[in-house]
């Protein structure tokens, strides 16, 4: 008996032919990080940020901190 899951190829050395998405998870999974897509305007300042001048980097981290003045950790919660 063979018995293939949809997401299985039945030609293991294919990649075409198989079914599932290395780039995509069931809603509500955890996504790791390094897999996770990427806004492309972040995208574009992390690829050219040695490119920026050291005021332009310091404007830069000064306007995201500011966002978060006390530099918590949005996903830390806090101490008792």
């Amino acid at each position: 008996m063979n018995l293939l899951i949809k997401s299985q190829s039945a030609t293991p050395g294919n990649p075409e032919e198989k079914t599932h998405s290395r780039d995509s998870a069931a809603p509500g999974a955890a996504v790791d990080p390094e897999n996770s897509p990427v806004d492309p305007d972040l995208r574009y300042i992390v690829e050219r940020w040695n490119e920026l001048s050291e005021p332009v980097k310091a404007g830069i981290l000064a306007m995201v901190r500011a966002v978060n003045p006390n530099g918590d950790d949005a996903d830390e919660k806090p101490s008792p």
